[in-house]
């Protein structure tokens, strides 16, 4: 059963994002993505919207077009709920999972002590230093995503892919409910952030992507030990995230070249490196704006 969308009441609907523009002639909806927080139990409906004959939109997209739309490069983005959070396709590692980790179990500790004690006094304590671990994981997890997408921009790329998150889901199940929260949370916040950019977020599944040379396309569980990555095959060596980051908009691209349509409604994609792009076929071309 689906979910009810309610509106706000016509009397009031001027005064909210909904009246002045989803309902409005002078913005056209472009697109909508629907997205479930599962701690919460709550639905999150994004509407990105576009001004009617809108000069500056309408160059920005035309320019787009014009600088490599048919051929679009994409940056692949492995999460973790240790180590480096995030690791990008070209290389660079973004915030530290256990750092993020460490902070949250020095608050459960706190707060199971304070519990123990019971008092008035220790339960608005447990309030407060609640509600500031919470702007602290919001605060960190904005500043991530900031990073990710300076890189994007940094590397010239049209998207940013991620794994689906109910695969990701899947795969961190033993993982505690914040880590699954924090990195739902932060796709969701690299959505948000680039609803006004150029840039677009999509997701593949991600079977395999850990276990697959990202060099050969060798595909094999015991490749990966932990972090590191050593394929059994050609005898490619490197960080485990680094590999399932490539694997991850290798995939994508995979799609675009069978035929499926991409968000930017290319013909072809390659994936971003740390000093060039790579397609499907193993076609390296190097570009100097991402070298250093």
């Amino acid at each position: 059963m689906f979910p009810e969308y309610v509106v706000p009441p016509e009397s009031k609907r001027e005064e909210t994002p909904f009246g002045r523009y989803y309902d409005s002639d002078e913005w056209d909806a472009s697109h909508a993505t629907l997205q479930y927080d599962e701690l919460a139990d709550e639905f999150y409906l994004h509407v990105t919207t576009k001004h009617v004959g809108d000069a500056d939109s309408e160059r920005q997209e035309a320019a787009h077009e014009d600088d490599g739309s048919e051929n679009g490069v994409v940056l692949g983005v492995d999460l973790n709920v240790n180590g480096a959070f995030a690791v990008t396709s070209t290389g660079v590692f973004i915030g530290s999972a256990d750092h993020l980790t460490h902070r949250r179990n020095e608050f459960e500790k706190r707060r199971g002590r304070l519990q123990q004690i019971g008092t008035r006094s220790a339960h608005l304590t447990i309030q407060s230093i609640g509600d500031r671990f919470s702007k602290w994981s919001l605060d960190w997890l904005h500043n991530r995503a900031n990073e990710l997408i300076a890189e994007a921009k940094r590397s010239d790329v049209h998207g940013i892919v991620f794994e689906n998150l109910k695969h990701i889901r899947k795969r961190i199940s033993n993982a505690a409910k914040f880590q699954q929260w924090a990195v739902a949370k932060f796709i969701k916040l690299v959505e948000y952030k680039v609803e006004d950019t150029v840039l677009f977020v999509d997701t593949v599944n991600p079977a395999y992507t850990s276990q697959r040379c990202s060099q050969c396309g060798f595909v094999h569980e015991d490749s990966r030990s932990d972090k590191s990555f050593e394929c059994l095959k050609c005898d490619y060596e490197v960080n485990a995230d680094y590999n399932a980051a490539k694997n991850i908009a290798n995939r994508y691209c995979a799609y675009i070249h069978r035929g499926q349509k991409s968000r930017g409604g290319w013909a072809t994609c390659q994936l971003a490196l740390k000093s060039g792009t790579l397609n499907v076929n193993g076609d390296f071309n190097a570009s100097p704006r991402l070298e250093g």
